[in-house]
């Protein structure tokens, strides 16, 4: 009979290989067990089951709520609301997945924390929260991801630009556009930085048609 914290270890090692069908049962059993940080325990099963082909994802939100909810670890908490965010977001049930990101980015601004995981909470918030057409709620989480993430800040302005342009603010589209004529952040993908500095080239062109047609329609 495995010891309880052999157990815990062990599925660990199981879930880190990949066998997932084989460590979900035992970090189930784990949750019996009080020394071990229950929410941690619910992190790793929302783990292994969002990994496996055959349960339905919506268990796994629970369990990552209840992580999030639950865990005597601050970025535990974080990760369980975020993976509760990511999923929900992808069940296009976007009104919840919000309120996971908001619970993610709550944490890190009590605990002090700004790193990945609030980083891409604020991204994935703000895209959520434009996807409901809450255009000017999403710009001020994108310009705030631009200044604390050097990785996320060209994906953010692009998204920016199209919020800006949902509410007719074509002035700082504009300059917003020609911010991506300057070399992208070192961590950034050059390749991925061309095709957001060609669609945002494409935004310009079409706005700077835009003004010509009126100036044309003025002197008529």
């Amino acid at each position: 009979m495995l010891q309880k914290a052999k157990k815990y270890d062990l599925a660990v090692k199981f879930k880190q290989a990949g066998y997932f069908k084989v460590a979900y049962p035992m970090f189930r059993e784990c949750l019996e067990d009080r020394e071990q940080d229950y929410g941690n325990v619910l992190f790793q099963c929302g783990w292994c089951v969002e990994h496996l082909d055959d349960i339905d994802n919506s268990l796994a939100v629970s369990y990552y709520l209840r992580a999030g909810k639950e865990s005597a670890n601050a970025v535990c908490r974080m990760n369980g609301f975020f993976r509760a965010g990511w999923l929900l977001m992808h069940f296009k049930r976007n009104e919840q997945a919000i309120e996971a990101f908001k619970n993610a980015i709550q944490i890190g601004h009590s605990e002090g924390y700004y790193e990945s995981i609030y980083q891409e909470s604020l991204y994935w918030c703000a895209v959520c929260l434009e996807s409901k057409n809450r255009f000017l709620d999403a710009i001020n989480l994108y310009r705030v991801v631009q200044d604390i993430s050097a990785a996320l800040n060209p994906e953010s302005r692009y998204r920016e630009i199209k919020c800006l342009l949902a509410v007719g603010l074509f002035d700082e589209v504009l300059q917003l556009c020609k911010s991506f004529d300057f070399l992208p952040p070192p961590e950034f993908s050059a390749e991925r930085y061309n095709e957001l500095k060609n669609l945002a080239e494409e935004e310009k062109v079409l706005l700077s048609d835009c003004y010509l047609s009126k100036l044309n329609e003025q002197d008529y």
